[in-house]
């Protein structure tokens, strides 16, 4: 169902459906990835920790600042 109704706007507007054959492997992989990622999720909140692609190094620096470097306080 989901792979026609995805074929009716490209039919509506006179556009190949070639692209379609990708679809349903797109949404398998889609739906995998996604179960990955809220498993880590979950796993990294129940033990309490960051994981370390989203720790932030914070010098409280701000040297972008129009007037040069500012110690944030």
């Amino acid at each position: 169902m989901r792979t026609a109704s995805a074929g009716y706007a490209p039919r509506l507007d006179g556009e190949s459906l070639k692209p379609l054959w990708a679809y349903p492997l797109q949404q398998f992989v889609y739906r995998q990835l996604t179960y990955a990622v809220v498993i880590q999720s979950l796993i990294t909140a129940l033990h309490g920790t960051q994981l370390r692609w989203m720790s932030v190094r914070r010098t409280g620096l701000l040297t972008d600042a129009p007037g040069g470097t500012v110690h944030v306080t």
